[in-house]
C-alpha cells in the first residue's frame, strides 16, 4: 500500500527535535570531564536517533519501508530510560558509576533491541501490524507482544526511578542546584507521563506524541544547560568542594530560612537539628549574631564542651540589600585543647604543676612593679633540698620525682593566695611574698623549713627524710629593679644558709635599695 499525503511539516519538526538533541548531545560530549556529561551526551543522542526515526517513519511509502524504521525506533527508543537514570545517578552523586552500572542498566535495552532487529522471525515485539490511512500521514496500527510490554514497563519504571532521585536531591540541596534538579525532573516526567498515558498506538490514533513531548523536554534541559550551567565545571567543582569540606557550610535566606546545608553540616553535632526548609530560631547558636554581621570576622563559639570558630558572609542583591547569609563553620576542639595544654607548658613545670621558672619570672616582675607604684615591701625566698643528689643516686630519679612533688603539694598547701611559688630548677624552688618585710618572710621560710623536715617518705619499706635551707630577701623596692636582683641578694643568703650547715634559713634584709 502506497500513500501520497505530503507529512514533511510535521517531519520537519521532528527533526528540528532530532537536530536540537543532538546539538545538546555534543554540547555534553564537549563537557565530557565533567561528571555525568558523557552518559548525558549519550542519553540525548539516543532521543535524537529516536526522534529521526519518527520523522523517517511518517515518511514512509510502503509498510515494509515504515517497519524497518519503526525497527530502528524501539532500539534506540530502548537505551533512553536507562541513560537518563545513568546521568542522574551522576549529577546527583557528582562521580562517574562504575562500568558494572552500565552494564546492569543497557542489558535490559540491549536484549529488547536485538528483538526489536529481528522482529520479522518471531512475534515477540509486535504481535501484528498494520498501515492505515491518518489525518496527517500513515500510521501503524499494531498489537503489542510480550516484549514490547517488558520494553514499556522497564523504560517507565527505570523514568519512575531517575524521577523520585532527583526530587530527593532536589529537598536536600538548594540555590541554582536545585533549579537544576528541578528542570531536568520536569524534563523527564514529561516523556514518562505521556508513555503512561498513551503506551501503544490505538487504532483511532493519528500521530505518536512522544517525539513532540521529547523536543519539549529537549528545549526545558537546554534551559537546564545554557541558564543553569547544569554542565558547568566550575559549578560541579564547587558542589563537590562544598560537599566534601571538613567545614560545615549553612545557607540561609533573609528570612533564616536554611536553603542549604552540606554534608559534614547535617552529620555534625552542632548542626543536625536543621534540614533544608527549618528555619533558624532564636535557641540557634548563630541567631544573635546575624543581627549586622561583619564579614570575615572570626567568632568563637563553645557548645557543650565542645569549640567552634564561624565566619558569617552576608549574600547581597543588585540594590545591595541582603538575601541571605552564608555561614562557614569549622569545628577546633582539638585545637583548643592543643592550645590550652601549650599554655599549660608555657605557665607550669611539667612534673610538679606550679610555675615554671619563665612564667614565675614574669610574675614576679609584675609583683614588683606593683610594690614599687605603691611603695610596699616584698619578700623573695628561695630554698633548695639539701643533698637532694644521694636521694637520686641511692633510690633512683623516679623516687626522687615523688619527693619532689610530695614536697611541692606540702608548700602550695602552706602558702597564702597571694603568694607565687615557682620551680626555680632542678631541687630548687623560689617564693614571692607581696607586702610582706623581713621578718615576716622569715617566719613564713621558717613555717616551710619545719615542714619539709617533718616530712618522711616511704619508699619499699624505707622511710626517705629531706631538709632544705632557705634565703630570704626583702626590700621596699624605690627604683628601678628586677627579679633578677633580688633573686642575687636572696641567692647570697642562701649559700649563706649552707655555709652555715644546711637545714636553716637565712634573711638579708634592706629597707631601701
Amino acid at each position: 500500500m502506497i500513500f501520497t499525503q505530503n507529512p514533511v511539516r510535521w517531519g520537519l519538526l521532528i527533526i528540528l527535535s532530532g537536530v536540537l538533541d543532538i546539538y545538546l548531545s555534543a554540547y555534553a560530549l564537549q563537557k565530557k570531564d565533567v561528571c555525568g556529561a558523557r552518559a548525558f551526551s549519550f542519553f540525548m543522542l539516543t532521543i535524537a536517533l529516536y526522534s529521526i526515526g519518527y520523522a523517517l517513519e511518517i515518511n514512509g511509502g510502503t509498510i515494509e519501508q515504515i517497519m524497518d524504521i519503526l525497527k530502528f525506533e524501539v532500539f534506540w527508543a530502548s537505551f533512553t530510560a536507562p541513560a537518563f537514570l545513568l546521568f542522574i545517578i551522576q549529577f546527583i552523586k557528582q562521580r562517574d558509576g562504575q562500568k558494572s552500572l552500565w552494564i546492569l542498566l543497557f542489558l535490559v535495552p540491549l536484549f529488547i533491541g536485538a528483538f526489536a532487529l529481528t522482529n520479522d522471525r518471531h512475534s515477540y515485539i509486535y504481535k501484528s501490524y498494520e498501515l492505515a490511512e491518518g489525518v496527517y500521514f500513515p500510521v501503524i496500527h499494531y498489537e503489542a507482544g510480550p516484549v514490547y510490554v517488558l520494553q514499556l514497563l522497564y523504560l517507565i519504571g527505570i523514568s519512575l526511578l531517575g524521577e523520585v532521585l532527583l526530587i530527593i536531591h532536589m529537598v536536600r540541596k538548594g540555590g541554582t542546584v536545585r533549579k537544576q534538579a528541578a528542570l531536568i525532573c520536569l524534563a523527564g516526567i514529561l516523556p514518562t507521563a505521556s508513555a503512561m498515558i498513551n503506551p501503544v498506538r490505538s487504532a483511532g490514533a493519528s500521530i505518536d506524541t512522544q517525539p513532540f513531548v521529547l523536543l519539549l523536554s529537549g528545549l526545558i534541559l537546554l534551559v537546564a544547560l545554557l541558564r543553569y550551567q547544569m554542565l558547568d565545571f566550575v559549578r560541579v567543582a564547587r558542589e563537590v568542594a562544598v560537599d566534601n569540606i571538613y567545614n560545615y557550610l549553612l545557607i540561609l535566606d533573609r528570612n533564616l530560612t536554611v536553603k542549604d546545608l552540606n554534608k559534614a553540616g547535617r552529620e555534625s553535632e552542632l548542626l543536625k537539628h536543621l534540614t533544608v526548609g527549618s528555619e533558624l530560631t532564636t535557641e540557634d547558636f548563630f541567631f544573635s549574631y546575624l543581627d549586622n554581621p561583619v564579614s570575615g570576622k572570626v567568632h568563637q563559639l563553645e557548645v557543650q564542651g565542645r569549640y567552634y570558630q564561624f565566619t558569617i558572609s552576608r549574600v547581597l542583591n543588585r540594590k545591595s540589600m541582603t538575601d541571605g547569609y552564608v555561614i562557614l563553620i569549622s569545628e577546633n576542639t582539638e585545637s583548643v585543647a592543643l592550645m590550652k595544654e601549650l599554655e599549660l607548658q608555657a605557665i607550669y613545670d611539667g612534673l610538679i604543676g606550679i610555675f615554671n621558672r619563665r612564667h614565675f619570672m614574669n610574675l614576679a616582675n609584675r609583683e614588683i612593679a606593683i610594690a614599687r607604684r605603691n611603695g610596699s615591701s616584698i619578700a623573695v625566698i628561695i630554698f633548695d633540698l639539701d643533698h637532694f643528689k644521694k636521694i637520686n643516686d641511692i633510690y633512683g630519679h623516679c623516687t626522687g620525682d615523688r619527693v619532689l612533688v610530695e614536697i611541692s603539694e606540702n608548700m602550695k598547701n602552706l602558702l597564702r593566695v597571694s603568694e607565687i611559688f615557682g620551680r626555680y630548677g632542678g631541687e630548687e624552688f623560689c617564693i614571692i611574698c607581696p607586702n610582706t618585710d623581713g621578718t615576716q618572710a622569715l617566719i613564713i621560710a621558717e613555717r616551710l623549713r619545719r615542714s619539709i623536715e617533718s616530712l618522711s617518705f616511704d619508699e619499699t619499706g624505707q622511710a626517705i627524710s629531706a631538709t632544705a635551707s632557705f634565703g630570704v630577701y626583702a626590700s621596699a623596692v624605690l627604683t628601678e629593679v628586677r627579679m633578677e636582683w633580688f633573686l642575687e641578694k636572696a641567692d647570697a643568703a642562701l649559700y649563706e644558709a649552707k655555709r652555715k650547715g644546711r637545714n636553716r634559713s637565712v634573711l638579708v634584709n634592706q629597707t631601701e635599695i
